[in-house]
Protein backbone atom coordinates (compact mmCIF):
# COMPACT_ATOMS: atom_id res chain seq x y z
CA UNK A 1 0.00 0.00 0.00
CA UNK A 2 3.03 2.24 0.54
CA UNK A 3 4.80 1.61 -2.26
CA UNK A 4 1.43 2.43 -4.39
CA UNK A 5 0.77 5.78 -2.46
CA UNK A 6 4.11 6.50 -3.17
CA UNK A 7 4.05 5.90 -6.68
CA UNK A 8 0.84 8.21 -6.72
CA UNK A 9 2.63 11.17 -5.55
CA UNK A 10 5.94 10.60 -7.98
CA UNK A 11 3.95 10.67 -10.71
CA UNK A 12 1.43 13.58 -9.63
CA UNK A 13 4.65 15.84 -8.98
CA UNK A 14 6.46 14.63 -12.36
CA UNK A 15 2.98 15.40 -14.05
CA UNK A 16 2.92 18.81 -11.57
CA UNK A 17 6.74 19.85 -13.09
CA UNK A 18 5.68 18.63 -17.04
CA UNK A 19 2.93 21.25 -16.50
CA UNK A 20 5.19 24.08 -14.94
CA UNK A 21 7.63 23.39 -17.94
CA UNK A 22 5.08 23.96 -20.34
CA UNK A 23 4.24 26.83 -18.80
CA UNK A 24 7.32 27.94 -19.00
CA UNK A 25 7.65 27.06 -22.66
CA UNK A 26 4.58 29.02 -23.36
CA UNK A 27 6.42 32.23 -21.67
CA UNK A 28 9.68 31.98 -23.37
CA UNK A 29 7.84 32.88 -26.68
CA UNK A 30 6.36 35.66 -24.72
CA UNK A 31 9.04 37.52 -23.30
CA UNK A 32 12.08 39.47 -25.31
CA UNK A 33 14.58 40.50 -23.05
CA UNK A 34 18.04 38.45 -23.21
CA UNK A 35 17.78 38.42 -19.30
CA UNK A 36 14.21 36.81 -18.55
CA UNK A 37 14.97 34.01 -21.63
CA UNK A 38 18.01 32.88 -19.80
CA UNK A 39 16.51 32.58 -16.44
CA UNK A 40 13.34 31.10 -18.20
CA UNK A 41 15.52 28.58 -19.71
CA UNK A 42 17.49 27.95 -16.05
CA UNK A 43 14.57 27.18 -14.22
CA UNK A 44 13.70 24.75 -17.43
CA UNK A 45 16.96 22.82 -16.79
CA UNK A 46 16.25 22.41 -13.14
CA UNK A 47 12.84 21.60 -14.09
CA UNK A 48 14.26 18.69 -16.71
CA UNK A 49 17.25 17.44 -14.16
CA UNK A 50 14.36 17.21 -11.33
CA UNK A 51 11.72 15.22 -14.01
CA UNK A 52 15.26 12.83 -15.01
CA UNK A 53 15.36 11.90 -11.03
CA UNK A 54 11.85 11.81 -10.76
CA UNK A 55 11.67 8.87 -13.45
CA UNK A 56 14.82 6.93 -11.80
CA UNK A 57 12.83 7.48 -8.49
CA UNK A 58 9.35 6.30 -10.07
CA UNK A 59 10.94 3.44 -11.97
CA UNK A 60 12.41 1.88 -8.76
CA UNK A 61 9.12 2.16 -7.33
CA UNK A 62 7.04 0.96 -10.00
CA UNK A 63 9.13 -2.44 -10.35
CA UNK A 64 8.71 -3.10 -6.30
CA UNK A 65 4.94 -2.46 -7.10
CA UNK A 66 5.27 -4.88 -9.94
CA UNK A 67 7.43 -7.60 -7.89
CA UNK A 68 4.15 -7.41 -5.11
CA UNK A 69 1.56 -7.44 -7.62
CA UNK A 70 3.51 -10.51 -8.69
CA UNK A 71 3.87 -12.08 -5.61
CA UNK A 72 0.33 -12.53 -5.27
CA UNK A 73 -0.96 -15.73 -5.93
CA UNK A 74 -3.99 -16.91 -7.64
CA UNK A 75 -7.27 -17.60 -5.74
CA UNK A 76 -8.44 -20.87 -5.81
CA UNK A 77 -11.91 -22.26 -6.87
CA UNK A 78 -13.95 -22.34 -3.96
CA UNK A 79 -14.52 -26.24 -4.90
CA UNK A 80 -10.99 -26.56 -3.59
CA UNK A 81 -9.91 -28.15 -0.78
CA UNK A 82 -7.55 -26.34 1.26
CA UNK A 83 -5.11 -29.18 3.00
CA UNK A 84 -1.35 -29.02 4.13
CA UNK A 85 -0.54 -31.93 2.01
CA UNK A 86 -1.19 -34.76 -0.72
CA UNK A 87 -3.53 -36.21 1.88
CA UNK A 88 -5.94 -33.13 2.14
CA UNK A 89 -6.04 -34.16 -1.88
CA UNK A 90 -10.09 -34.77 -2.94
CA UNK A 91 -10.21 -37.99 -4.90
CA UNK A 92 -12.66 -37.29 -7.97
CA UNK A 93 -12.91 -40.05 -10.02
CA UNK A 94 -10.88 -43.31 -10.17
CA UNK A 95 -9.96 -45.31 -12.85
CA UNK A 96 -9.11 -48.75 -13.66
CA UNK A 97 -7.49 -50.80 -10.67
CA UNK A 98 -4.12 -48.95 -9.06
CA UNK A 99 -1.74 -51.64 -8.08
CA UNK A 100 0.64 -51.12 -5.49
CA UNK A 101 4.32 -52.60 -6.64
CA UNK A 102 7.72 -51.86 -4.94
CA UNK A 103 9.47 -50.96 -8.97
CA UNK A 104 12.02 -48.91 -9.29
CA UNK A 105 11.68 -45.63 -10.76
CA UNK A 106 11.64 -44.95 -14.15
CA UNK A 107 14.87 -42.89 -14.07
CA UNK A 108 16.47 -45.42 -11.24
CA UNK A 109 15.80 -47.79 -14.23
CA UNK A 110 17.12 -45.95 -17.47
CA UNK A 111 20.47 -44.61 -14.95
CA UNK A 112 21.15 -48.72 -14.24
CA UNK A 113 20.53 -49.46 -18.59
CA UNK A 114 22.80 -46.12 -18.94
CA UNK A 115 20.35 -44.80 -21.21
CA UNK A 116 20.01 -41.59 -19.04
CA UNK A 117 22.73 -39.73 -16.70
CA UNK A 118 22.47 -37.07 -14.06
CA UNK A 119 26.09 -36.85 -13.67
CA UNK A 120 27.11 -35.56 -17.36
CA UNK A 121 24.14 -32.98 -16.75
CA UNK A 122 25.62 -31.71 -13.89
CA UNK A 123 29.14 -31.34 -15.81
CA UNK A 124 26.83 -29.35 -18.68
CA UNK A 125 24.75 -27.37 -16.91
CA UNK A 126 25.33 -27.70 -13.09
CA UNK A 127 21.81 -29.10 -11.95
CA UNK A 128 18.37 -29.76 -12.81
CA UNK A 129 18.66 -31.66 -16.08
CA UNK A 130 19.36 -35.09 -17.50
CA UNK A 131 21.16 -36.33 -20.43
CA UNK A 132 19.21 -39.05 -22.40
CA UNK A 133 21.37 -41.16 -24.11
CA UNK A 134 21.11 -43.69 -27.16
CA UNK A 135 17.46 -45.44 -27.57
CA UNK A 136 15.91 -42.67 -25.04
CA UNK A 137 17.30 -39.87 -26.91
CA UNK A 138 16.04 -41.27 -30.09
CA UNK A 139 13.05 -41.83 -28.50
CA UNK A 140 12.68 -38.40 -26.78
CA UNK A 141 13.37 -37.10 -30.45
CA UNK A 142 10.85 -39.03 -32.27
CA UNK A 143 7.99 -38.20 -29.77
CA UNK A 144 9.12 -34.59 -30.57
CA UNK A 145 8.57 -34.96 -34.62
CA UNK A 146 5.40 -37.33 -34.19
CA UNK A 147 3.96 -33.86 -32.07
CA UNK A 148 5.35 -31.41 -34.49
CA UNK A 149 3.81 -33.75 -37.79
CA UNK A 150 0.03 -34.87 -36.29
CA UNK A 151 -0.08 -30.51 -34.81
CA UNK A 152 1.10 -29.25 -38.45
CA UNK A 153 -1.66 -30.94 -40.35
CA UNK A 154 -3.81 -29.70 -37.55
CA UNK A 155 -3.01 -25.81 -38.91
CA UNK A 156 0.21 -25.61 -36.06
CA UNK A 157 2.53 -23.17 -37.44
CA UNK A 158 5.75 -24.56 -36.03
CA UNK A 159 8.97 -22.56 -35.02
CA UNK A 160 11.76 -22.47 -33.64
CA UNK A 161 12.52 -20.24 -31.13
CA UNK A 162 15.99 -19.10 -29.21
CA UNK A 163 16.70 -21.19 -26.07
CA UNK A 164 17.09 -18.47 -24.05
CA UNK A 165 14.71 -15.40 -23.26
CA UNK A 166 14.79 -12.15 -21.26
CA UNK A 167 13.19 -11.19 -17.66
CA UNK A 168 9.90 -9.52 -19.19
CA UNK A 169 9.10 -13.04 -21.13
CA UNK A 170 9.44 -15.07 -18.14
CA UNK A 171 7.48 -12.44 -15.74
CA UNK A 172 4.98 -12.72 -18.20
CA UNK A 173 4.82 -16.42 -18.48
CA UNK A 174 4.55 -16.93 -14.62
CA UNK A 175 8.23 -17.59 -13.74
CA UNK A 176 9.87 -14.65 -12.11
CA UNK A 177 9.82 -13.44 -9.80
CA UNK A 178 8.18 -17.20 -7.95
CA UNK A 179 11.04 -19.20 -9.42
CA UNK A 180 14.23 -16.82 -10.31
CA UNK A 181 16.18 -18.70 -8.03
CA UNK A 182 16.11 -21.23 -10.30
CA UNK A 183 16.92 -19.88 -13.59
CA UNK A 184 20.48 -19.73 -14.80
CA UNK A 185 21.50 -16.75 -15.52
CA UNK A 186 23.77 -14.91 -19.10
CA UNK A 187 25.41 -12.11 -18.27
CA UNK A 188 27.10 -9.19 -19.92
CA UNK A 189 30.86 -8.88 -19.84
Amino acid sequence: MKTQISERKLIQEKEDLASEKNKISDSFRKVSSESEKTALMEKSKSIEGRVVELKKKLNEVENKLNNHLLEIPNIPHHTCPIGDSEEGNKLIEKHGEITNTNSDEHSDILDKLHMLSFEDAVKITQNRFVVLKGQVASLHRALINYMLSKQVKNGYQEYNVPYICNSESLTGTGQLPKFEERFIQTIKR
